[in-house]
């Protein structure tokens, strides 16, 4: 959700430290007190998820194009984003199948 959109629903997003004009999606977390949900910038939520899988490697091709794709993540560039700019066609297809499979956010 851009945080113009958090904004109306009530969430007080400058108090919470996010950047406007970004788009941020839930992440629910488990703490001791239960479930809680903090926003995170979707890129690095795509990160974690693919991190979790096993990182980069998991989309197949080079280690310098992995390292690329990294890099987008982290400055903020969503992955469909990252992989269409430095992926090839078999990336592309594999990040648009973990998406639709759920595995990654979109």
């Amino acid at each position: 959700m851009h945080t113009t959109q958090l904004d109306r629903l009530g969430y007080d997003t400058q108090a919470m430290g996010l950047m406007p004009g970004l788009d941020y999606v839930p992440d629910v977390v488990d703490t001791e007190d239960g479930l809680t949900t903090d926003f995170v910038h979707r890129s690095f939520l795509q990160l974690s998820q693919l991190d979790e899988m096993g990182g980069m490697s998991v989309l197949g091709g080079s280690a310098d194009r992995h390292e690329g794709i990294r890099f987008a993540l982290e400055e903020e560039i969503d992955l469909l984003s990252a992989v269409d700019h430095f992926g090839d066609y078999a990336q592309q297809r594999r990040v648009r199948e973990l998406i639709a499979a759920g595995k990654v956010i979109n």
